[in-house]
């Protein structure tokens, strides 16, 4: 099930693609990160795995809403899926909404060969995430049979966190509406409160992405500090592409009804630079602590 690795990225720049990377300084630690990025091509392989997240998102959000039909009604799990979206999504969040509902009042491939169809096409994104950390970390992957079996468990993994996220969203929706109604607190509070939620929630997937999919385990340190990295990043990224979108709107200007689809590719594939970044970042402390990647 995995794809070919050159959708993903073509061969490195240079020897140094698997070399240490050393530093001492913070400002060193940048440099190394930048450099280690520049030399395993990243935004090649944001590109290639923006791609697979593309194609790979409505077949999994179409398992998620089937899973959680068996504990919510089919309308409440599509409403906290969408809900769930709008948090990750930083602009033309209605239009997005209309797109996804229609395609799933449309979905008619249902049962067991509908299932097999979806979670082969949903897998494909975790097979994708394992080539990109495994040219990033220098690893040899885990196989064809063993790398499939890992990208069918991830599945119902990434599901699960998914709802619980929605959970945790919601308890803290419901905490807002209880203290806007008897007054407490004030609202720039909570909206810093909500913002460094949205951080957390990022920074716990951005850890377990980077935890589990690997061969090698490494160190928890290094991965904590790694994912709080990236969560910050996506979050400012959110901040600074809705702006922009706002103050800006180019992309409905030049595209027209196409504006929606173009700002979402670019926003998946600003999402995937950063993943890639903070991936180099759990590289280069795992080569400041001593322990080679490679």
């Amino acid at each position: 099930m995995s794809p070919a690795q050159p959708a993903l990225a073509p061969p490195g720049r240079g020897p140094r693609a698997t070399g240490s990377i050393r530093g001492q300084r913070p400002t060193g630690l940048v440099r190394d990160v930048a450099g280690s990025f520049w030399v395993h091509d990243g935004f090649f392989l944001a590109g290639g795995l923006s791609f697979y997240v593309i194609i790979c998102i409505v077949p999994f959000l179409l398992l998620a809403i089937a899973g959680g039909g068996f504990l919510l009604s089919d309308e409440m799990a599509v409403r906290e899926v969408l809900d769930r979206l709008a948090t990750v999504l930083p602009v033309y969040q209605r239009e997005m909404e209309q797109i996804f509902r229609g395609i799933v009042a449309g979905r008619g491939v249902s049962g067991l060969l509908g299932t097999a169809m979806l979670l082969l096409f949903a897998t494909q994104v975790f097979a994708a995430t394992r080539l990109v950390l495994n040219r990033v970390f220098g690893l040899r992957g885990r196989g064809f049979v063993r790398g499939a079996l890992f990208d069918l468990g991830m599945v119902p993994l990434l599901t699960v966190v998914f709802f619980a996220t929605i959970g945790v969203t919601a308890a803290f929706a419901w905490m807002r509406r209880m203290l806007a109604i008897h007054a407490w607190g004030s609202g720039v509070l909570l909206e810093w409160a909500g913002l460094l939620l949205g951080v957390g929630l990022d920074t716990v997937l951005f850890l377990l992405v980077y935890r589990v999919v690997p061969v090698r385990r490494f160190s928890w340190p290094s991965i904590l500090k790694g994912s709080v990295a990236a969560g910050v990043l996506w979050e400012l990224a959110k901040q600074i592409f809705r702006l922009y979108i706002e103050r800006v709107g180019v992309y409905s200007a030049v595209y027209g009804s196409l504006g929606v689809l173009v700002a979402l590719i670019m926003w998946v594939y600003y999402s995937t630079v950063v993943f890639v970044l903070g991936a180099e970042l759990v590289r280069a402390l795992e080569e400041r602590r001593g322990r080679a990647v490679v």
